[in-house]
């Protein structure tokens, strides 16, 4: 049988083809149709892109709101908020003590003791000149009460340091012994030193077992 002819209404560039076809199959030259080779149309045909962006349009994932939901309408039972922390005050002194104070007592009683000596000196001098240039003694009288009330609270003050030295002493050894620092003085031993001081010396020696122990606290805890 020979090659169909170009008004071969059966030949296959004539025949009808739908929508489909005319898209998918590509047309047949005169070689190809004589040697037999036809191309073999695709065997699912693809959808149009029109039809494909319609229908993909109207379609979304459902989204998991039944996960979120359940997750948002349970109250948490654990509590995330972290223990209120208390600040610390880092200026705090190392040693909880003030009975330091009554050491310092002591030196501070012998300076107010010799101010007090030279300023009554001056004013007697003083009375002195005044009741020799007319005051007829007036003065030196004035002169003689003040330093009588002076003698006499001086006095009181010594007395009252003769007890609070050896027992502040003793308390303050024993606070800074408990502290957290190097030093570790014995608060019997200064106990027991400041009292002998204070009792057979009227204050003379305990002004040096202050200042020793002023100064060793000084350096130990730096107080004062």
């Amino acid at each position: 049988m020979g090659p169909p002819s170009d008004d071969d209404p059966n030949s296959p560039d004539d025949a009808p083809r739908t929508g489909v076809e005319r898209d998918e199959i590509e047309p047949v030259s005169r070689d190809e149709m004589q040697s037999g080779s036809m191309p073999t149309p695709s065997a699912t045909p693809s959808k149009p892109a029109s039809t494909e962006q319609a229908s993909g349009g109207d379609e979304s994932p459902e989204e998991p709101t039944e996960a979120a939901s359940t997750a948002t309408a349970e109250p948490t039972t654990e509590s995330t908020e972290e223990p209120a922390v208390e600040p610390t005050d880092e200026s705090a002194p190392l040693v909880d003590s003030n009975w330091w104070y009554a050491v310092a007592a002591v030196p501070l009683y012998f300076v107010v003791g010799v101010v007090g000596g030279i300023a009554a000196v001056v004013f007697f001098f003083g009375a002195v000149a005044i009741d020799i240039g007319g005051g007829m003694g007036v003065a030196s009288g004035l002169f003689f009460i003040l330093a009588m009330l002076a003698a006499f609270l001086f006095a009181a003050v010594g007395t009252i340091l003769l007890v609070l030295f050896p027992v502040g002493i003793y308390l303050d050894a024993k606070a800074v012994a408990d502290a957290p620092v190097d030093w570790e003085p014995d608060p019997v031993l200064y106990g027991l030193v400041a009292a002998a001081t204070a009792l057979f010396s009227a204050l003379t020696i305990s002004l040096i077992v202050a200042l020793y122990y002023l100064y060793r606290r000084s350096q130990e805890v730096g107080i004062p």
